[in-house]
């Protein structure tokens, strides 16, 4: 603009450099709210005294920009972070400005390398308290924006993780130092990955905390929703020992709002919430026959039937009908118990919200897929089975999710007799009188209202994070959710910090030379079970050994190294 500019009228060549000037702020982490209404100010005011096309229709790109993409600025001025990681001053690294956790990755990824496992783990212990659990069920969207991918193919973080998690059993030597205790008492609604991540954040920052679970046992949706053969129990309760003995209190077979009620916690002195529980009521369609079937279940139900050991018959024909995670899951879980699973799924294979290697490995595994079909009805026969009857789809106009819409095809169902039907097509929270009306306000879907990423409700002391906000989401989601909340909560109580430890990157103190060529390791390969041998609820994945872990560490490009010589 600045060259196109002839300089006749003053409102495009100066306006325009201001708002730039604007912009570069912003993009260095130096803005300010205030600069967000100067922009929209400038832009009106330049559109309006401009004689020509070009100062008229200038600042149209930032008019657009802060109506439709508002909060990424605003995540550049409060959060100092870029979303898109294109602001060089506020990415450490891409595969940590992606994580939701803000992991060390570099950091980890190096001292892995020099085989210094325990400084590894202390690295991401700083920000994310369930490495072995994240080695195994994160979807590594970091890995995604690795710069290796520009030379050959993406460092293998997820795997790195793992191993340097299940390389050490003590994490109390790894844990980042608490804090002075400041003797105020917070409690945690719910004992999944969300609320045991904020309860860990808080108690950092030296605070109280409580965690109160309905459930017999902790861990939420890791203990009762994840199938073992993913995510051992004996990982689970590992880290969770962990955080245990590192200080967060868990109270279990406590359902608050039953049990005890939130004005009752706030006599015994308790001074903020954090509810984190989760989404785990299960949405049933509409459809004849399915309400109080016993053959027909919830993906939810189901998994977490099994991962309570209880003993249910399933048949020898199951159909899931689903394709996100948890479909997934309940047809790998049933092809383990013996049965012929086929998945339904009413959209194609390219919409599947599943992971793409759960789905593959499903097929692996001997799982039918049937796409753009649909079940219409469902009827009990004589036989104590199900009479199934099932419909074929066509995508049809886009819908809001920016999907085209399945559309049933006339005159094209069958039916099919099954012996267990599980539906998983979606989850929401269960709040269950957990609070009362005055006290939070829900959204449409059942989610908690938040102003704010950070979790803040309409009452000054309750806070809300992971699936019970966002909906169904992933377990590293939950935690970068619990630092945010545990910040507000600190902020509320306290006053705030300057900076909080899980936003400072230490130095990284391994020797890296800039100059040199890159190491041409090819990514190592991960180590499955073969599909034919997958007949328990083995882990089918396995741990690397040392060497594997050292190798692939060593193929990180250190992409933080330029901002530390910057001095950033």
């Amino acid at each position: 603009i600045q060259e196109e500019s002839c300089g006749k009228c003053t409102p495009c060549r100066e306006g325009t450099r201001i708002m730039l000037n604007i912009l570069e702020r912003i993009c260095q982490g130096k803005g300010k709210m205030e600069d967000l209404d100067t922009l929209e100010e400038l832009s009106r005011q330049i559109k309006q005294t401009s004689l020509c096309a070009l100062g008229q229709t200038a600042p149209n790109p930032i008019e657009a920009t802060l109506r439709y993409f508002r909060e990424e600025y605003v995540e550049h001025i409060r959060d100092k972070k870029c979303r898109a990681g294109v602001c060089a001053e506020l990415v450490y690294s891409p595969c940590s400005n992606e994580c939701p956790a803000s992991v060390n990755v570099p950091g980890y990824l190096a001292y892995t390398k020099e085989g210094n496992f325990q400084k590894a783990l202390e690295i991401h212990l700083k920000n994310n308290p369930f490495p072995a659990v994240c080695g195994r069920v994160c979807p590594h969207q970091c890995e995604a924006k690795c710069r290796r991918n520009d030379l050959d193919s993406a460092v293998s973080i997820r795997s790195v993780k793992r191993f340097m998690a299940d390389s050490i059993d003590d994490y109390l030597k790894c844990f980042p130092e608490k804090q002075n205790s400041n003797g105020m008492k917070v409690a945690v609604i719910g004992s999944g990955p969300s609320g045991l991540s904020n309860a860990y954040f808080l108690t950092i920052l030296g605070y109280e905390v409580t965690v109160f679970e309905s459930e017999a046992k902790a861990g939420g949706m890791l203990t009762y929703a994840i199938p073992s053969y993913r995510l051992p129990k004996n990982i689970v309760e590992k880290e969770i020992q962990a955080l245990s003995l590192y200080g967060v209190k868990i109270e279990t077979n406590i359902k608050i709002g039953k049990d005890i009620t939130i004005d009752e916690l706030r006599k015994q002195g308790f001074k903020a919430f954090y509810a984190a529980v989760g989404a785990g009521d299960s949405m049933m369609p509409p459809i004849e026959g399915v309400d109080g079937n016993n053959r027909v279940m919830s993906g939810l139900d189901f998994l977490y039937k099994i991962n309570n050991n209880e003993n249910i018959s399933i048949g020898q024909e199951v159909v899931v009908i689903g394709g996100g995670n948890t479909a997934i899951d309940a047809a790998r879980t049933a092809k383990r118990m013996g049965a012929d699973v086929t998945i339904v799924y009413r959209r194609t294979r390219e919409e599947m919200p599943a992971e793409i290697e759960e789905i593959k490995e499903a097929e692996n595994e001997g799982i039918k897929i049937q796409l753009l079909q649909n079940i219409k009805s469902v009827k009990s026969n004589s036989n104590n089975k199900l009479v199934v009857e099932f419909v074929n789809m066509r995508l049809g106009e886009f819908d809001k999710s920016g999907r085209r819409r399945p559309v049933e095809i006339e005159t094209s169902s069958f039916v099919k007799e099954v012996s267990l039907l599980i539906l998983a097509i979606g989850q929401k929270p269960s709040l269950d009188g957990l609070f009362d009306k005055e006290l939070v306000t829900l959204n449409r879907d059942s989610t908690i209202c938040c102003a704010s990423h950070k979790g803040e409700t309409m009452s000054e002391d309750i806070f809300a994070g992971g699936d019970v906000v966002t909906g169904p989401s992933t377990v590293v989601g939950a935690i970068g959710q619990a630092q945010g909340a545990a910040e507000a909560i600190d902020k509320y109580l306290s006053g705030g910090q300057e900076e909080y430890p899980w936003n400072i990157m230490d130095p990284i103190e391994v020797e890296f030379d800039p100059e040199e060529e890159p190491v041409k390791y090819e990514r190592a390969k991960n180590i499955l079970i073969p599909a034919e041998e997958r007949n328990s609820f083995a882990e089918v994945e396995r741990t690397w050994n040392s060497v594997t872990a050292c190798k692939e560490s060593e193929r990180c490009l250190r992409c933080e190294f330029k901002k530390k010589e910057e001095g950033l």
